[in-house]
Formats: C-alpha cells, structure tokens, sequence
C-alpha cells in the first residue's frame, strides 16, 4: 500500500495534487503546516512526503531537517515556486531527497509517482 504525505500551506494545491495522484497512491495525507509535518510522518508512516518551502509557523526547510533527524528514511521532495539556488542549497542541506518547482507539474507528477 503506498502512502503519500501532502505538506503545503495552499489547499487549493494540495486539491491539485490530490486529483493528479489519487491514482497512484493508496492513501494521501495531508496538512498544512510544516509544524505538523514530522507527528503526521509518524502517525501515517507514508513512502513519500512532498514538502512546501513557504508555510506561515513553520518553513519547508526547517521541517525537513527536523524530520530526517528523527527519520533519516524518510523521503521527501521539496517542491517550490522559488528557483533560488539558495533554497535548492538549504533543501539539499536539510536532506530533501528532491527538489522540483511546483510550475512543472508534469514533472512533479512524474517524480512523486516514482517516489
């Protein structure tokens, strides 16, 4: 059973991603902060988190890091619509598996299914 964990402060993207996944994944979770990012990682143990950048409490990046230190397994993208090479850097930094601009969602698709 694969399992997706949607972290992005817009829920009119996450509809997006949602409809574009649904079919891929067997369970798709959500939320809407990168401060519940890492009890929702160990609530629903998903195979793939997709991780916003810009949150208003708490920042993609920062949510990252927290969470590959309690669960280096973890896999997550970070996906944005900043193409600064310093949030690719800090992503990287933080352990992000990937990092994909949210403007190609063709791309993020064909990542995330891969994930």
């Amino acid at each position: 059973m694969k399992k997706l964990l949607i972290v992005e402060d817009s829920e009119q993207f996450r509809r997006l991603i949602i409809s574009m996944l649904k079919g891929y994944y067997d369970e798709i979770y959500e939320c809407s902060d990168g401060k519940q990012a890492k009890a929702a990682y160990e609530k629903y143990k998903p195979d793939c988190v997709l991780m916003d950048i810009h949150m208003k409490e708490k920042d993609g990046i920062t949510a990252t890091r927290e969470l590959k230190t309690a669960h280096p397994e973890a896999h997550v993208i970070i996906m944005t619509q900043f193409r600064d090479i310093e949030f690719q850097q800090a992503a990287h930094d933080a352990g992000a598996n990937k990092f994909i601009m949210k403007d190609n969602v063709h791309e993020l698709k064909k990542i995330v299914v891969r994930a």
